[in-house]
């Protein structure tokens, strides 16, 4: 449903000019999820952009971020065209809350517009249950490897040697944050430890968090990844064309790649209907000349194409950003 100045979709309501204004005061669009008070998009009337500073306390004046709330600060971010992004995650009584993030884009020190998620579901109490040590041992006990990094004195050595301190360990300590699972982000976040556990064998990477009253693991991050790289496919509709391909070991090749957005990512339903039971597609090679009895030459095609609408799609809108840009002037 869309009116001239209200249009509603499945998951968001977008508020338009005076909508806008009335309900979040200086802004001239702003677009609401189903699940945060919090604007994900505000865009500011161009005579109403208030300083970069005040961002913070336009949010909790206008925006609904809870008292108890706050900013920190991640990143800063100029690009070519004379503009500012600042990167913030949210904080709760002075905790900070893993997968949010704020964006506020500015130009000459006042914001223009600000984007992404922030939540206003919170545990009851901010008091953990289980000790750090306890906590560490659920987090192992989940990842199962048989050696850590910690455990070995060579690895000891090295990473005291490669940081200049004499105190550099490798042995995980729990900072505690707020953590919700990334499949679960809607809903309420809970405290939790953070360990970032390096296991030695089999090598394992991963930032952990562990629930801090139940011992559950909300979530596990795994921070040892993968390299793009180059490859050829013979598509179905195509022809040979170049995609990107991720490689996980010398003679083995998949189709997944990191460079575009949050990544590109095609997968083998062995002609099922089950998510859960997909698998990757796989080359020993990185020259995708797959034609079989199941078909499965057309993977190329798919992972091609998607490679190719991201581009078109961030090629137009830069276009489109730099355009609106030299009209501004």
């Amino acid at each position: 449903m869309c009116t001239a100045f209200l249009c509603y979709t499945t998951n968001a309501t977008e508020l338009i000019g005076k909508l806008a204004d009335d309900r979040f005061k200086g802004t001239s669009f702003v677009r609401l999820s189903d699940n945060t008070v919090i604007p994900d998009y505000v865009r500011f009337n161009e005579n109403q952009q208030p300083e970069i500073n005040m961002l913070e306390g336009w949010l909790k004046s206008n925006a609904g971020l809870p008292a108890e709330c706050g900013l920190k600060l991640i990143s800063t971010e100029p690009d070519q065209m004379g503009m500012v992004h600042y990167r913030y995650h949210q904080t709760y009584r002075g905790v900070e809350l893993i997968h949010t993030m704020y964006i506020a884009h500015t130009k000459n020190g006042k914001l223009i517009s600000a984007n992404g998620f922030m939540t206003n579901k919170f545990p009851k109490s901010m008091s953990p249950v289980l000790s750090e040590q306890t906590a560490l041992a659920k987090a192992k006990e989940n990842i199962g490897a048989k050696i850590y990094k910690w455990e070995l004195a060579s690895e000891e050595a090295f990473i005291k040697r490669e940081q200049g301190d004499a105190k550099a360990t490798f042995f995980p300590t729990g900072k505690l944050v707020l953590a919700a699972s990334s499949q679960k982000i809607n809903e309420a976040f809970e405290l939790a430890y953070e360990f970032d556990v390096y296991a030695h064998e089999p090598m394992q990477r991963y930032y952990i968090y562990v629930d801090a009253k139940t011992g559950n693991i909300i979530e596990k991050l795994d921070r040892i990844h993968h390299g793009n790289s180059n490859a050829t496919c013979v598509t179905a509709y195509s022809g040979t064309q170049t995609i990107t391909t991720d490689s996980t070991a010398v003679n083995n090749f998949r189709l997944r790649e990191t460079g575009r957005g949050l990544g590109i990512e095609t997968y083998n339903m062995l002609k099922g209907t089950s998510y859960g039971a997909a698998v990757d597609f796989t080359d020993t090679d990185n020259y995708w000349n797959n034609v079989n009895a199941n078909k499965d030459q057309y993977a190329c095609d798919a992972h091609l194409a998607t490679e190719k609408t991201y581009d078109f799609f961030l090629t137009t809108m830069e276009e489109t950003v730099l355009i609106m840009q030299v009209l501004s002037y």
